[in-house]
């Protein structure tokens, strides 16, 4: 009864799901043709009281409110997201012996084998850092809600210092391989003179961007990596961003659905195995 129970509720979700990805489909896409009827397209990214309250599509190039500083490697990095990450190689859980990875932080500071020995990680400062700021878009202030939409991270290649020496891709003191207690740094910035013009579509409120609530009841809010410069090019890109909202959501009703075929079938053998023990008795 049961799992009878947990059938229909699944059934149930599964028709719940498709309404939602139906709905949010229709709404997205008639909600481009207001935008497009709507949109001030500014042809500098000038601050104008005019366009207060009004959606805006705004392209130019970001700057960063200030430079990244790293003491540690001497780095200066022009840009607002940097994404640097400290590990340490480690002891870890085994079946029957020890293992090692490279972790943020240590998961257990002593480990004991299978075979009874007492591995000791060492306790190291590893500070890894996630900054995403905001930045400047001409006369315009661009929040992180916007900032951090931006995918073009870069490695940062660090230049090797004293007490340090490379090997593949980590920062090691043994020169043979990794030993327990290294340090291995990885870092990642977004190059603005790489990324270029981009172009932000989003109501302009004082001297920054927030969300604008069409009539369907979607909204419009999003940074392009490409300069727009009219509403020709700019339906190309809401088109693009209605597909892959559509692709994003059928593929979540596939695996809701594939979930849901591996359970029935496994629900049937199940029944078949009763059935055959019974007839069997």
């Amino acid at each position: 009864m049961a799992k009878k129970i947990k059938i229909v509720i699944y059934i149930i979700v599964v028709i719940f799901s498709v309404f939602l990805v139906a709905k949010a489909i229709k709404q997205e896409s008639g909600a481009n043709p207001e935008v497009l009827d709507k949109v001030v397209i500014l042809n500098e990214a000038k601050v104008l009281p005019e366009n207060e309250g009004k959606l805006v599509l705004v392209s130019g190039k970001l700057k960063a409110s200030e430079v990244f500083k790293d003491n540690t490697f001497g780095l200066e990095l022009d840009t607002f997201r940097v994404n640097k990450i400290v590990e340490m190689y480690q002891y870890k859980e085994g079946n029957d012996e020890v293992g090692f990875e490279w972790k943020e932080k240590v998961e257990k500071k002593s480990i004991i084998s299978g075979s009874g020995g007492i591995y000791r990680n060492p306790e190291k400062s590893m500070s890894s850092i996630n900054k995403c700021d905001k930045a400047y878009l001409g006369e315009f202030t661009v929040s992180e809600k916007l900032t951090q939409r931006i995918n073009n991270n870069e490695k940062v290649e660090l230049p090797e210092i004293e007490g340090f020496k490379r090997k593949g891709e980590y920062l090691t003191n043994s020169k043979w391989g990794p030993s327990v207690g290294d340090i291995r740094i990885k870092m990642s910035y977004v190059n603005l003179e790489k990324l270029g013009d981009i172009s932000i579509l989003a109501k302009q409120v004082g001297d920054g961007f927030e969300e604008y609530k069409l009539d369907t009841g979607a909204y419009a809010f999003n940074v392009y990596q490409t300069k727009i410069s009219n509403k020709e090019e700019l339906a190309k890109a809401l088109e693009q961003d209605s597909k892959n909202m559509a692709g994003g959501m059928i593929f979540i009703i596939i695996v809701l659905i594939i979930i849901g075929i591996i359970l029935f079938r496994t629900n049937i053998k199940n029944l078949i195995d009763k059935i055959k023990n019974k007839t069997n008795k």
